[in-house]
């Protein structure tokens, strides 16, 4: 369909997922399937994806040097030979629709590149833990998208062992966007609170992932 399709959506009308469990594991593997697309990686340019630094002037107010013990083990966590494949950036229940026979149809390309999949994978299971606006992210949430995911694609053994690093750090870029993006201090202290959050619980959470 091309990297732009917002002219479809009065067509297809107002049938973005939910966020029921049933939906979750759709999504889940919808990127799952995303990821298994092969011969097409050749016709989009490699990109890491990894943030240089984190914004530590904006952060300060919110323990900075918390943040900085979490981004410190995220990054070690990450620092390994990843497989790559076709990335979609951004993959949400806003970029997404439901076809209404249990498919769904991925929308917004434009950020397609080659990459590790983990990184896809840690970011989209935080946007699925996320409970509305309330800057809350909900941990079984994330736990079951990722499950989910991996009945679709299995996760290889390096995945598997960076995956809770990947986690903590797709929470640290929302933390860094928000920062970039200018936000009230009030915000960015709620999202830093989840990062303190999930990291403080990060043996926890490596225990209910696949194995």
């Amino acid at each position: 369909m091309g990297p732009r399709v917002a002219a479809l959506y009065p067509y297809l009308g107002d049938a973005r997922p939910s966020s029921s469990a049933r939906d979750i594991e759709r999504l889940a593997h919808a990127l799952a399937a995303f990821h298994a697309i092969g011969d097409l990686r050749l016709e989009f340019p490699e990109i890491d994806n990894r943030d240089e630094d984190l914004p530590w002037a904006t952060l300060q107010p919110f323990d900075a040097p918390g943040l900085r013990e979490a981004w410190d083990w995220a990054m070690a966590g990450v620092a390994t030979e990843l497989p790559r494949g076709l990335v979609h950036g951004s993959f949400h229940r806003d970029h997404a629709v439901s076809l209404g026979d249990g498919r769904i149809a991925v929308l917004d390309l434009e950020k397609l590149r080659v990459s590790p999949m983990l990184f896809d994978l840690g970011r989209s299971a935080v946007y699925a833990g996320y409970r509305g606006n309330d800057e809350q992210a909900d941990p079984r949430r994330v736990v079951h998208f990722v499950r989910c995911y991996d009945a679709k694609r299995r996760l290889e053994s390096s995945e598997r062992a960076a995956l809770v690093p990947a986690i903590v750090l797709a929470l640290l870029r929302d933390v860094k966007a928000l920062g970039q993006e200018g936000a009230a201090a009030e915000a960015q202290a709620r999202h830093a609170a989840v990062v303190r959050e999930f990291f403080h619980n990060r043996e926890h959470l490596r225990s209910v992932m696949p194995a």
